[in-house]
């Protein structure tokens, strides 16, 4: 049934999100925590939720950072929260007693533009960091919506985000995550970064763990080695050298360092595009030359101090007392790491024995590994892209745990194909595509291989899943990323998709029951791209295992022939050849669909010629 076209929302910009999102594991609205009484949920990361919440004893909004690591801990009915194994119960108490850590060094920061830790507590078996509450819009959403900014106005952003993170290394830490979606902008107030609660202190080698957080574009090469003795201020000055150059250029972001570093490992020319081209009807030469001097590849190459890189920009070269006053500051040791961070580090230290038994990290926040790491060094939460042979890098990859669960319809909701519910345990860990193939995944291909480039519709291409592919172009994909990588990559079985998509789950949908809102692109979801087309990969939360859009957007192919129901299916998990080969399955609903067969198990046929706009798929590795 085709929904009313009056009721139907106007899509945002591409790229918008709305202020607050909802999380299957978030905290209720209105819980309370002592005198703080949640009121929703302003974002979500790897490690954790934060809250907007309110100050019952003070009168005052404030925002709460909730720690959470995807993919560890999961939240039980009496809202506390329980590492979901006993591997998995070292990891969550390592980087619990790290979260209460540095959210009580944070907390001398004093500076208009950083957010202000003001308390940290313990409660339903983990940890909240209370900050003040920011007003205003990321700096990447009005960067999508085409505000430009003139070069004044671009450096006064600088400059003021320059003495915040000047403050921050003089104390020992690195911020490790600049980039526009961090920084808060509002026409009251000076520019605000945020999301320190994914700050890491500047430990060396194996106290690294459950600490990685990498932006592509935005992160520099040295984030991806996986520990931290080579990172410092200027990792953070390559974070905002690509800030800037996102606003020199009209909103690109600089190439990916590991697209970079695959080049040159190769012997190839850097595929770094300069500020100075980019940006040459914008701003001067001498502000372009400044963000390409914090965007070389090399640490060694950088500016090693903000000062230093200060010195580079028109009119900020004037020595930071005359530009700063009298803002407050920890005072810097010998090095860059203030005393203050040595006693932090001496906080953290540990007896030998423990450092023998520290775990191997289970999860990360979407770390993207070093290509040549071999495939069967990757364990569950290791996120990564292999190198294409042609140049560029595959689909973004996932790997998951092995396990067993029951596949299909427990509801009663479902059709009759998606019965009966059976067991299937997959005994081995697989790799699968966090989000489906993309257009920027997908017309490599194309082009190379001399295909049509499949119609968009004029949604966009870029982050929006390839859609009017058959599954025959499906596995032509697959079969060019083996010829590509060396690697066997393929579609994923049926078993595999429901598992993956499910996260540990028994419930319709991934996150409950209940369709909700904001949860997915379907045709009743309550997204702004309900019946009318799909949605921009990421608009909406991932589940468990670190997947996105696996409900709604599009259908995805799977390798799977056709069967009118489970009778027989394999309990290993494999795909199930036989039944009608000519039509093959797509899991997981559409936009147009409506929310009954927008469930996890959720399932239709197709010939394998067929195409359409509501079809695409996400691709699967056995490692």
């Amino acid at each position: 049934m085709e929904p009313d076209q009056t009721t139907r929302k106007r899509p945002p910009p591409r790229g918008t999100r709305t202020a607050e999102v909802r999380h299957r594991n978030a905290l209720p609205e209105g819980h309370v925590l002592y005198w703080y009484r949640i009121q929703a949920v302003l974002g979500q990361g790897g490690f954790g939720i934060t809250y907007r919440a309110f100050d019952t004893n003070l009168q005052r909004i404030v925002a709460i950072k909730e720690y959470l690591p995807s993919g560890v801990a999961v939240r039980e009915r009496n809202q506390k929260l329980h590492p979901i194994s006993e591997e998995a119960e070292e990891h969550y108490h390592w980087g619990f007693e790290r979260f209460v850590a540095e959210a009580r060094v944070l907390a001398h920061f004093n500076h208009p533009n950083i957010v202000r830790v003001l308390n940290v507590f313990e409660a339903n078996n983990t940890a909240y960091i209370v900050m003040e509450y920011e007003a205003g819009r990321s700096l990447m959403a009005l960067v999508r919506q085409g505000i430009q900014y003139s070069e004044p106005a671009a450096l006064e952003l600088a400059a003021a985000l320059m003495s915040g993170l000047e403050q921050v290394h003089d104390a020992g830490f690195v911020h490790r995550d600049v980039k526009p979606g961090n920084i808060l902008v509002s026409e009251s107030s000076p520019p605000v970064l945020i999301d320190f609660g994914s700050a890491r202190f500047a430990m060396s080698g194996k106290t690294q763990l459950l600490t990685a957080v990498v932006s592509p574009g935005y992160a520099p090469y040295e984030q991806y080695e996986g520990t931290g003795d080579r990172q410092g201020p200027w990792t953070d000055i390559y974070g905002l050298g690509a800030t800037l150059y996102v606003l020199a250029s009209g909103g690109k972001r600089p190439v990916d360092a590991i697209g970079r570093g695959n080049a040159r490992l190769q012997g190839q020319d850097d595929p770094y595009v300069s500020a100075a081209a980019v940006g040459r009807r914008r701003y001067s030469a001498r502000f372009l030359r400044a963000i390409d001097a914090a965007l070389a590849f090399s640490g060694e190459d950088r500016p090693q101090s903000v000062a230093e890189w200060r010195a580079l920009f028109p009119g900020l070269d004037a020595p930071r007392a005359a530009m700063a006053g009298a803002l407050p500051r920890v005072a810097p040791g010998a090095r860059w790491a203030s005393r203050l961070a040595a006693r932090i580090r001496a906080a953290f230290a540990r007896d030998a024995s423990l450092d023998e038994r520290r775990p191997t990290p289970i999860v990360t926040e979407r770390l993207s590994i070093r290509s040549h790491v071999p495939v069967g060094a990757r364990t569950p939460g290791t996120v990564f892209r292999d190198p294409l042979a042609a140049g560029g890098e595959g689909p973004e990859m996932i790997v998951v745990p092995g396990g067993a669960f029951e596949m299909g319809d427990a509801s009663g909701a479902g059709t009759a194909s998606e019965r009966p519910m059976h067991p299937v345990n997959l005994a081995e860990p697989f790799a699968i595509g966090v989000a489906p193939v993309t257009f920027d995944d997908y017309d490599p291909f194309a082009r190379l291989t001399g295909r049509a480039l499949p119609d968009d519709h004029g949604w966009g291409r870029a982050d929006r899943p390839a859609v009017n592919v058959s599954w025959r172009d499906a596995r032509a994909y697959v079969d060019w990323l083996v010829e590509q990588t060396g690697i066997a990559y393929r579609l994923p079985s049926e078993a595999e998709w429901e598992y993956a998509a499910r996260a540990g789950t028994r419930t319709r949908y991934w996150w409950g029951d209940e369709v909700g809102e904001a949860q997915a692109c379907c045709d009743g979801c309550g997204s702004p791209w309900d019946g009318q087309q799909s949605s921009p990969i990421g608009s909406f939360p991932a589940n468990a295992f670190g997947l996105v859009d696996t409900l709604g957007n599009v259908w995805e192919w799977v390798e799977d022939a056709w069967h009118q129901d489970y009778v027989g299916a394999p309990a290993d998990g494999s795909a199930w050849a036989g039944g009608n080969g000519s039509l093959r399955v797509a899991r997981g609903g559409a936009w147009n669909y409506v929310p009954r067969h927008t469930s996890c198990a959720s399932r239709v046929s197709y010939t394998v010629d067929h195409r359409s706009s509501n079809l695409g798929f996400r691709v699967a590795l056995t490692l």
